[in-house]
């Protein structure tokens, strides 16, 4: 666990300018720390345990959603290629809005997983205890 708690910290070096790439091996990497945790935590106290997967697990979310906002525009880019000549005004604006609403909620997002992170970081590691 030590090795994926530290790989993790180490994604999450330089986290204010992380991009859209770089955000994403951390959630992967936050994602390896949760099952190894998971995993070990029957050896371990369970309010400990709780604690540490509770604001791993708020941080994971986070992450979902910033990982959502970037992955909507290709997804909605495919959509509309696949509809051809089929494509109406309609369709154009509810993908338009389906973007828009996903972009709205990244800067909010990203400020949240920031004062997150300071938290999560300072999270006593309950298998070191």
């Amino acid at each position: 666990m030590n090795r994926a708690f530290r790989k993790a910290c180490k994604r999450a070096k330089h986290l204010s300018s992380l991009d859209t790439e770089s955000r994403h091996r951390l959630r992967i990497a936050l994602k390896e720390l949760r099952y190894s945790a998971e995993f070990f935590s029957s050896l371990f106290p369970p309010k400990a345990v709780s604690d540490f997967l509770q604001r791993l697990s708020k941080l994971q979310d986070l992450f979902g959603v910033i990982n959502d906002a970037a992955s909507v525009k290709a997804i909605l880019r495919r959509a509309l290629e696949h509809a051809g000549n089929r494509i109406s005004i309609e369709l154009s604006a509810a993908a338009a809005f389906i973007e828009g609403w996903h972009q709205s909620r990244v800067e909010p997002t990203w400020e949240k997983t920031r004062k997150r992170w300071k938290r999560f970081v300072k999270t006593e590691a309950f298998w070191s205890t």
